[in-house]
Order: structure tokens, then sequence, then C-alpha cells
């Protein structure tokens, strides 16, 4: 190990303050300690300029552009980063497009813990307790679409988005909303949403589906008295022709009838 990672012996006029000395120097010793491992590691490999120390400032900072800001990260070659403290920039990712087609690539996410990993998991092996949604996908009603646009400092361009609010999806009791580490509402899950709109979608089309059956039925039923009708009237018209005759029969009788009695006069 490098010699130079440790404190040098105090000589005896320094003694009486080794401890404090020790007690000062312990945070850049530990940073200097964490940077050596980094580069012993083949993961890792930063610009020349990436990390450098400046005698002017204790600690090291990360990127050739970053000045001012502390705890910033800036892995890969010509990443420079920027005075945005507590952030990370990793280069070759932004430039390198790979769109999501099929079965690959996958999504990755990080945790509140800055833990990568895969997300686009669905088999059943990497889940328990499953139940159909049911009525769980109706709380999407209370749902509240807004247009916004984020402050300045988060987006220079201003450009207007479409989403929702985190703590209007947390007081309408929806389980899409997560929370920041401090507790207060942070995000919003939309892919659980569309999850909860694909079980809407098949509770509304069930009940068209049953609906149309029910029309079908009904168009049934009223062919079948149509048919009903047509006949009864056909029959109606026969029964007219019949009584039509008869009359004319009737009358004819009644004509010859009074003829008969005028001529025995």
């Amino acid at each position: 190990m490098d010699d130079s990672l440790w404190p040098r012996s105090p000589t005896p006029a320094t003694a009486g303050t080794t401890k404090d000395a020790f007690e000062t120097a312990l945070p850049a010793l530990a940073e200097r300690l964490w940077l050596s491992r980094l580069h012993r590691s083949r993961s890792f490999r930063p610009r020349a300029q990436g990390l450098q120390r400046k005698p002017e400032e204790r600690g090291w900072e990360a990127g050739s552009a970053v000045t001012t800001a502390n705890s910033v990260i800036c892995i890969g070659a010509n990443v420079d980063g920027e005075n945005v403290s507590y952030s990370c920039y990793i280069g070759q990712i932004y430039s390198n497009v790979q769109p999501q087609v099929g079965i690959d690539p996958d999504l990755v996410t990080i945790n509140s813990d800055g833990r990568l990993g895969r997300a686009n998991v669905s088999s059943r092996r990497y889940k328990h307790d499953i139940k159909p949604m049911d009525k769980a996908s109706e709380t999407i009603y209370a749902l509240k679409p807004v247009t916004f646009r984020y402050h300045e400092q988060y987006d220079s361009t201003q450009t207007v988005a479409f989403g929702l609010i985190a703590e209007e999806v947390a007081e309408g009791g929806s389980s899409s909303g997560r929370p920041h580490p401090d507790g207060q509402p942070e995000s919003v899950r939309y892919e659980q949403i569309n999850a909860m709109l694909l079980n809407e979608f098949l509770k509304e089309r069930a009940k068209v589906e049953e609906q149309n059956c029910k029309i079908q039925q009904q168009e049934s039923t009223i062919a079948e008295l149509q048919n009903g009708i047509t006949t009864l009237i056909a029959r109606i018209e026969e029964q007219d022709v019949r009584i039509q005759r008869v009359s004319a029969q009737m009358e004819m009788g009644s004509a010859d009838a009074r003829t008969f009695v005028v001529e025995n006069q």
C-alpha cells in the first residue's frame, strides 16, 4: 500500500498535538483510501484529470468543471460534471442509442440507497400474494391529470409537461405514489397506473360484451315479434277478404229476396 496514504510520525515537538492532527486528517485519509481502491478496480477508470487534488481545497473534486459543488461523481472520459452538489455524471450513456424492443434490452432502476438493478421482471417466481385487481383499480378515477413546468433549477427549457401531482395521488389513496426518504410524497409510479388502466379497460370490455349479448337477444326477440306481427297481419287481411265475400253474398241474397217479393205482389 502507498505509504503516502498514512500520516507521518509526529516529531517530538508536535507529539502533543498528534491526536488533534490525526482527527483533522482522518476524513481526507478515508477519501484517499477509497480513491486508491477505485483506481485499482477494473470497473473504474477515471480520466487522468477527472479526479485531482487541489492544494487550496480540502478533499477531492470529481470532474474538471466542478469547482464549488460537493459530493460530485464523474465516471468516464470527457465527463466534466457540473457545479451541482450530490450529483453523478456517467459518460457513454446518453449518446448510446438503444431502443427497448422485444425482450432486450431491459429497464434499469435505482433505489433510495443508490443500488442499480434490472426493473422489468414480471415472472410469477418473483411474486407472491397474487390476486385479481378487481375494484382496486377504480382509484384512478380520482386522479387529476395536469399540465405543468418543472422549476427552472431542474429544467432550464421550461417545457410544458403532462402528468400527476404526487401529493394528490397520495390523498386519493392510490398506491401509485412513492414517498421521499423523509416521508413526503415524491413521485408517481406511472407503470402501475398503466396496469390499473388495463384492468378498467378489461372490466369495461366485459360490460360491453355482456351488453352486446343482451342486445343480440333483444334483436332476436324483436325479429320473432316482427315475424309474428307479419303473420298476424296476413291472417287479418285474409279474414277481411272472407268477410267482404260474405258481405257481398249477403247483399246479393237480400237483393234477390226483394226482387222475389216485388214480382209476387
